[in-house]
């Protein structure tokens, strides 16, 4: 979780496959190609969702206007604008 853009808090989901399901432990298809976040207002109303498109990424910071957002075990830190 980490607090985003405007001021919204930004939620990581967890556990999305290729196809867009949620892992279970009947089927396993293989982790998606995005990180999937959601976002809510401070009254915790749902704002939207969006793609960060590298797969399973667990630590993200945000700097007005930038999000940093870097893969595990990589060492790799990623830079997006957000306009």
């Amino acid at each position: 979780m980490f607090i985003g853009p405007e001021g919204a808090i930004n939620i990581r989901l967890d556990a999305i496959q290729k196809d867009g399901s949620v892992i279970s432990s009947r089927t396993t298809i293989g982790p998606a190609s995005v990180t999937v976040i959601d976002r809510f207002n401070l009254a915790g109303e749902y704002l939207d969702s969006y793609c960060i498109p590298l797969p399973n990424c667990t630590e993200f910071r945000y700097s007005d206007p930038y999000l940093y957002v870097s893969p595990p075990y990589t060492g790799i830190v990623f830079q997006f604008k957000i306009e």
